[in-house]
């Protein structure tokens, strides 16, 4: 990478794309639209969310981004 990301002002005409990362650890999600990040968000899960199944880390992640 040559230039860091910059996050830019969000165009609520334009489409939005999420894209998610979801392990045993935590999350990571990136709002970004045009190629260009938006917003980030990052949460580490507690001992009861890492039993989880990745269905429902999945399920917690959706959850998680609609309520940002």
């Amino acid at each position: 990478m040559i230039n860091p990301s910059v996050l830019t002002l969000a165009d609520l005409d334009k489409e939005f794309i999420v894209e998610t990362d979801v392990n045993n650890r935590g999350i990571e999600v990136v709002l970004m639209q045009e190629g260009h990040p938006i917003a980030f968000i990052s949460k580490s899960f507690g001992p009861k969310q890492q039993t989880l199944s990745i269905y429902e880390r999945e399920l917690l992640t959706i959850l998680l981004v609609i309520t940002k």
